[in-house]
């Protein structure tokens, strides 16, 4: 008897790498094994490679955690920073499904700062209906862009299934963990390069996104080190962003379906 499917998730920061597998058991996900390693930045100045020097460096430090993981050719679901990404909010009137797909992809035309035959783009409602405005989150990344990246991700031989973004991820992640929330909720993911802000509330949410960051804050004093989450809640979202990767298939909210070369073109 075949035992659970492994899922496996790739979360590709600015300055770091994550890679998780999980098993689904007893109607929930379980985290088997992961590996969290940072991309080397240039020794000269600090920062990141060009382009093409990172993207081969993180494919570099991915081949080396799925030998430790025996992962091989396996479908992946990855999350894309933020800052490689471009996302606008906009507000619909009320509208039928059969009427939606047309109205978002004017929509798109008109926020996407780049022709959409040189992008790759998608959407998720994220609030609305049943004769409320419709919130909708458009997200688009330049086609060379994504084929880099997913050229360096298939080049260890894994096999692409969805893309998302991280804010999304963890919107969504944060939806399903606690579905019972109803208040207004913050969200802080604290990236190497910028840290994305997430208010939410019922059916609204609104995704910022600010220069402060773990790269840039002061280091912090053992002594004088405090934590306001309590602990089961730091273990249950531990994981949250890669989780949500790994369920995204099979959950009953509106999600982004990942990113299709078939919407590159109105």
């Amino acid at each position: 008897m075949r035992g659970p499917a492994r899922l496996i998730t790739l979360n590709l920061g600015s300055q770091t790498v994550g890679l998780a597998e999980f098993r689904v058991a007893h109607g929930g996900l379980v985290l088997v094994n992961y590996r969290l390693r940072e991309v080397p930045l240039d020794p000269e100045t600090g920062q990141r490679r060009d382009a093409h020097v990172a993207f081969e460096e993180a494919a570099a430090v991915l081949r080396e955690m799925m030998h430790e993981m025996q992962i091989h050719r396996r479908p992946v679901n990855y999350a894309l920073p933020a800052q490689s990404v471009f996302a606008r909010f906009v507000k619909l009137p009320p509208l039928g499904q059969e009427k939606l797909d047309k109205i978002i992809s004017f929509e798109a035309q008109q926020n996407v700062p780049f022709p959409l035959d040189e992008v790759v783009w998608d959407y998720q409602l994220v609030g609305g209906g049943l004769g409320e405005q419709i919130q909708v989150v458009l997200v688009a990344i330049k086609v060379d862009l994504l084929d880099q990246i997913n050229a360096a991700v298939e080049g260890t031989g894994l096999q692409t299934s969805i893309v998302d973004i991280a804010p999304m991820a963890l919107y969504n992640a944060f939806r399903y963990s606690y579905p019972e929330v109803g208040d207004c909720s913050l969200l802080l993911d604290i990236g190497a390069r910028t840290t994305n802000i997430l208010f939410i509330e019922s059916g609204r949410i609104f995704c910022g996104a600010s220069r402060w960051a773990a790269a840039r804050s002061p280091p912090r004093s053992p002594g004088n080190s405090t934590n306001h989450l309590p602990r089961r809640k730091l273990a249950r979202n531990g994981m949250a962003l890669w989780g949500w990767a790994a369920l995204m298939p099979n959950l009953p909210i509106p999600t982004l379906r990942g990113f299709r070369k078939s919407r590159a073109a109105p």
